[in-house]
């Protein structure tokens, strides 16, 4: 049963139904019930899938390994080259001849199909034999991908652990599987189980509460069940090896069951907490965490080099890499790493049952080999494994942290690791590169891990020139480069990037060249789909590091090369011509300028990190790097695209953001209830739960916020039964939104609160009024790097205490009009807005939301710059409603009426222009053929241009029928246009194209 023809309704019924049979199992505290509930829940979930039909599975799209280029090539070009012919001519003849060698080439591709089926590329054994035997060949596979025996001096662990305790941990709560199970991806491969993520997410109501059961009692025990440390391991080709009959050209990817993920993505959660918490994991480690980017370390690397040569000195560069870094990990000195870090106990106890008896299947094509097992190693896909790498190898690099103070410094990208030394001579570097490599190899003595020797290498980044070719450690002769790929860049020694530019160039053709295989001007691709794969392929392809090698210094040479890859991915999707106007490239091409790409990553990128805490590393050095220019030296950062639109919006600092505003296990203190969909009914409803909480004597709260233009914001806050109220200016109109009114309206209430307990005493209840229900629902669980979220975290712990004491109601309603209450704080908070009179709960800090804002209206081009020639393009409509129309159409008619509207479309007068024909004319009229000639006056096309004016008139479509710019303009027109284009049969390359007589081409 595929996912797409699943009757939801019916699945959860049949969940249920599973669930209640097995569900008079009551003891949690034994490891039978943690299993035996693991097992239980699996099967509920699958047998109820089942139970809608048989899974049909589809082969998925791979490489041709079958494909011979000696039998096929040759007879793919005959095949090819007879279908133009047939196309062109329509004849008896042709088609004869086209059937014939398009039978020829399915019956060679079936043979070579079949004669490849169970065949694998032959391995090589220990003892270099090549090998066929499928079984002999995953064996080779498991031990050289997924088990990695490697010597490790334990000496320095205790054999014997403490003794074990009872566990106390925060329970796991029903909104942290919940919030859980919505970050699961879509159209992911199941794990041994054979449940997508799709099932968990319909199913999540009612799976939800026997999640939060099992997973507290696996907690509560320490334990991970069984059935879910089994995996299937899918065997993927690395690309650009030289060998493929060595095992360590693949790589294995775990396939982990379900459930068990579910339960490690939130294992893992919690071990971030503790790990952001404790700042335990080094921080020179730049990804696999919340808040962590890639160009942490590309603006560390380039800044901190830049830095050290304005001090004159040179910077000496240890790059190292270790071989199979998560199937060299040893389970004991992990476990030991994790605990002498003082991990929790009850996180240390389920990681160590996690890696402990697990097993898996190598997938081999259409074989599946029987169950290995790891006594060793993290899984390949497992969400825990980064994080757990992490602190396994946190103490490889230096113990400094990234500063531009110190002197010696080591960055890292999971096992990607590059100790940076700054010396006044090579001599002393050399010296230093010594003492490191010897420290480094200590750890990997102790880790069981062994460095790639080919991607062991060594440069000296200087302006000087440089004697030094080689450099000698230990016995061992490092080449010094002087060049080499690191994350993706390439780097050289005077950190100048014209190397990676043409690397940009050269990876921009390929991928075109590879998407232009299944994106066709005509066919293949609908264009919505050409557009999402160009910008899940080619953007971040082409953008990436694009932060330290696009700046102002070489804006004109890299804009340019931009352009001219956006223009060729626009006519590959679009269909358009080559020569095609830039203007309407920009405008209807539906995909996004890749400039304007590289700005907006560029500015989210400074933002986030100019919202980390204060004493974030990289914060400090963004901040010094916009904002005072050097002599000499210059980094990326200070050569940044758009750098004076961001110190314009950073002369006030920006709100401070964390990954954990709250700890993962928090529980949403109250639901926000709704009291009306319209004003309307919205009033009564207030009115008469007003009145019923003040019989209950609860207090009432009324709340609102208001942002006046010129002037700022200002928030304010009623009690209905005392008749008292408060207000505070909350901020700048340039710096603060609407939405932190509102929040700060729901904040300041607890200055009334506070009074009236002092005065009365705490009251039964309290219910809060609100319209705002976006900032209802952020105060009752905050979310990580939200806007207004030093606002909503503190108005969430007054809400957690007031909670303990007594209820606490909201209530969301649109509108509060004839309600004197709400009426009496909206003029507060105007008045408070106007008169801009600060106060302790005023904001000093610019918001998230408003600086991207501003930032974004900043960065657009004033009307006086941008492009003149866009103001030749006739047509009004908005090219997005145009985008819209056209996706709904066939490939081929709506790359033909992109090419009508641009007036670049394969009739006579371009066909001549481009020096395709000899006569501008059309054959039947003797007149120049337009696109005006074709949609209005050519004689030929009379009967279908009567139809087409009759189905304008028909759907009531407000356009002039005569004026071919009014029909072009028009969205609405366009299916109707696709139909008079196939009726007149002008274009031979429309899919639905019927000539009129098959021996006469039109």
């Amino acid at each position: 049963m595929h996912l797409s023809r699943l009757n939801p309704s019916l699945f959860l019924d049949h969940v249920h139904q599973n669930l209640l049979t097995t569900d008079n199992i009551t003891e949690t505290n034994s490891t039978n019930w943690t299993e035996e509930n693991a097992r239980r829940l699996s099967t509920a979930i699958i047998t109820a899938y089942n139970n809608q039909g048989k899974w049909v599975t589809t082969n998925p799209a791979r490489s041709k390994t079958w494909w011979d280029k000696g039998q096929l090539n040759q007879l793919a070009k005959l095949q090819n080259k007879a279908r133009r012919e047939m196309l062109r001519h329509q004849t008896t003849k042709t088609k004869n001849e086209y059937y014939y060698h398009q039978q020829r080439f399915k019956q060679k591709v079936w043979e070579l199909k079949n004669r490849q089926i169970g065949e694998i590329t032959p391995l090589k054994d220990n003892n270099g034999n090549l090998t066929s035997d499928i079984k002999t060949k995953a064996s080779i596979l498991f031990h050289g991908t997924s088990l990695i025996e490697t010597a490790a001096s334990l000496h320095d662990i205790p054999n014997q652990r403490p003794p074990r305790l009872p566990l106390e941990f925060p329970p796991v709560t029903d909104e942290e599987v919940s919030g859980t199970i919505s970050t699961l991806p879509n159209k992911k491969a199941p794990g041994p189980d054979g449940i997508p993520n799709e099932l968990i997410k319909i199913a999540e109501t009612l799976l939800t509460p026997h999640l939060t059961h099992l997973f507290n009692a696996c907690l509560r025990q320490g334990r991970f069940p069984t059935q879910w440390k089994g995996s299937n391991t899918a065997i993927i080709r690395k690309t650009a090896k030289d060998d493929y009959t060595n095992p360590n050209a693949y790589r294995p990817i775990a396939l982990l069951n379900t459930l068990g993920k579910l339960f490690e993505k939130i294992i893992n959660t919690r071990l971030n907490h503790w790990a952001h918490i404790s700042k335990t994991i080094h921080p020179g480690h730049v990804g696999g965490r919340p808040s962590k980017s890639i160009n942490n370390a590309f603006v560390m690397l380039t800044s901190w080099i830049h830095n050290k040569w304005r001090e004159g000195k040179i910077v000496m560069g240890m790059f190292l890499d270790v071989r199979s870094a998560y199937p060299s990990v040893q389970k004991k000195r992990l476990i030991h790493i994790v605990e002498q870090k003082q991990c929790p106990p009850y996180l240390c106890y389920v990681i160590d049952s996690f890696l402990s008896g697990r097993t898996t299947r190598l997938e081999i094509d259409q074989f599946t080999s029987q169950n290995f097992q790891i006594p060793n190693g993290l899984p390949q896909g497992s969400p825990l494994s980064v994080t757990l790498y992490l602190l396994y190898n946190s103490s490889l690099l230096l113990p400094t942290p990234p500063s531009l103070k110190e002197n010696n410094i080591s960055l890292a990208y999971i096992d990607d690791v590059v100790h940076l030394l700054a010396t006044n001579t090579t001599q002393q570097g050399q010296a230093k590169i010594e003492e490191v490599m010897t420290r480094s190899k200590g750890w990997a003595l102790r880790h069981g891990a062994v460095f790639d020797e080919k991607k062991t290498n060594l440069m000296i980044f200087t302006r000087k020139r440089q004697a030094t070719k080689e450099i000698t450690i230990a016995g061992t002769t490092y080449v010094l480069q002087k060049e080499l790929k690191w994350l993706g860049v390439t780097l050289t020694p005077t950190l100048t990037p014209t190397r990676h530019i043409q690397m940009v160039k050269t990876k921009a053709r390929t991928k075109l060249s590879q998407l232009g295989r299944i994106i066709r001007p005509t066919f293949g691709l609908s264009q919505r789909e050409a557009r999402t794969l160009i910008a899940a392929v080619l953007k971040p392809r082409i953008l990436h590091g694009s932060i330290i090698w696009y700046t102002e210094k070489n804006k004109k040479t890299v804009e340019k090369l931009l352009t001219t890859i956006f223009f060729q991915a626009v006519r590959l999707c679009a269909g358009m011509m080559k020569q095609t106007p830039s203007p309407f490239l920009k405008l209807y091409g539906g995909i996004k300028d890749l400039t304007k790409q590289h700005v907006k990553l560029t500015h989210n990128y400074i933002h986030s990190k100019l919202t980390a805490p204060a004493d974030n590393a990289y914060r400090t050095l963004i901040w010094r790097e916009i904002t005072s220019i050097p002599n000499t030296h210059l980094s990326p950062l200070n050569n940044l695209l758009g750098r004076h639109i961001l110190l314009e919006q950073h002369t006030t600092r920006a709100e401070t953001l964390s990954p954990f505003p709250i700890p993962p296990w928090s529980t949403k203190l109250t639901n926000v209830i709704n009291l009306g969909l319209t004003k309307e009914s919205a009033k009564e409803k207030v009115l008469e739960q007003m009145k019923t909480e003040l019989v209950n004597h609860s207090l009432v709260f009324f709340t609102d916020g208001s942002l006046i233009l010129d002037k700022g914001g200002g928030a304010a806050a009623t009690l209905v039964n005392t008749q008292r109220s408060t207000s505070t200016y909350v901020g700048k109109n340039s710096n603060t939104t609407s939405f932190e009114t509102e929040l700060m309206a729901l904040h300041i209430l607890q200055d009334l609160l506070l009074e009236h307990i002092s005065n009365s005493g705490p009251p039964p209840a309290i219910t809060i009024f609100s319209d705002s229900q976006a900032a209802l629902k952020s105060t009752t669980l905050p979310k990580k790097n939200s806007p207004g979220q030093m606002i909503t975290s503190k108005t969430f712990d007054n809400l957690k205490q007031w909670s303990q004491l007594f209820p606490v109601r909201l209530y969301w309603c649109p509108g509060h009009l004839d309600i004197c209450e709400n009426e009496m704080a909206d003029k507060l908070a105007k008045t408070a807005a106007n008169a801009a009179i600060t106060s302790p709960h005023t904001l000093h800090h610019i918001s998230i939301s408003k600086l991207k804002q501003v930032t974004k209206q900043n960065s657009r081009k004033p009307p006086s710059l941008s492009d003149t020639k866009l103001a030749r393009i006739k047509f009004k409509t908005t090219p997005k409603l145009i985008t819209q129309s056209l996706d709904q159409l066939e490939k081929g008619l709506a790359a033909t009426i992109h090419q009508l509207r641009s007036e670049h479309a394969p009739l006579n007068a371009y066909l001549h222009r481009i020096r395709q024909i000899d006569s501008p004319l059309f054959p039947h009229c003797k007149t120049l053929e337009t696109t005006y000639h074709y949609l209005i006056t050519c004689k030929q096309f009379q009967q279908p241009r009567k139809q087409l004016k009759k189905q304008i008139h028909k759907h009531r479509l407000r356009l002039n029928p005569n004026s071919h710019t009014s029909i072009l303009d028009n969205p609405n027109v366009f299916p109707i246009l696709a139909d008079y284009i196939i009726s007149t049969a002008r274009f031979q390359y429309i899919r639905n194209y019927i000539p009129p007589n098959p021996t006469q081409p039109p």
